[in-house]
């Protein structure tokens, strides 16, 4: 009965779970010589609230370095819902959607990294949120979450709309000296 609840649960993480390995020299390089290595996930979630046991079982398992959420559907009266969600040696900061139901991103890391809110907004076709993720003070990583909401009638923005507002977005990153990781999904 246990190895069913296994599958489903690994199998409804798999569903929202993309796990990559990020080469990038952010960290001190490793006794053996070779670079150390970020382990990168991206989650699109479509509500953490229902789904917190399962992320924490992800997160344990899996044991990346940083997490990022799209549509975590979360609201500033989820506090409790955040605390859950975060097993020990982890942060989670998060920006909810404001004024609408749903969206919402966030980035879960280990405490053993730096992170820093560079810059968060909402466009007309999209919202981001923008950190950068150090492990010492000279090397950083700029991580950009993207989520695009798909083309509504409460939400008529087209692939045109978006690309006008994300090209500007774009040229403004164009000039930053870290390495840049950009998340996305619509």
């Amino acid at each position: 009965m246990e190895n069913s609840a296994n599958k489903t649960k690994i199998s409804s993480l798999q569903k929202i779970n993309k796990l990559t390995g990020v080469n990038c020299s952010i960290g001190a390089t490793a006794l053996n010589g070779y670079k150390q290595f970020l382990l990168l996930c991206s989650l699109n979630t479509r509500s953490v609230c229902n789904k917190t046991d399962h992320i924490l079982d992800y997160v344990c398992d899996c044991k990346a370095d940083l997490l990022a959420f799209r549509q975590t559907w979360l609201t500033r009266e989820d506090s409790a819902v955040r605390v859950n969600l975060c097993p020990g040696g982890y942060k989670f900061i998060h920006q909810c959607r404001a004024g609408r139901c749903g969206g919402g991103t966030g980035l879960m890391f280990c405490d053993l990294l730096n992170v820093k809110k560079v810059d968060r907004g909402e466009h007309d076709s999209y919202e981001f949120l923008e950190w950068l993720v150090s492990k010492s003070s000279s090397n950083k990583l700029r991580v950009d979450i993207i989520y695009r909401p798909p083309y509504t009638e409460e939400h008529p923005m087209t692939v045109t709309n978006f690309c006008n507002e994300f090209a500007r977005y774009m040229e403004s990153l164009l000039l930053s000296k870290e390495q840049l990781v950009m998340l996305s999904c619509g």
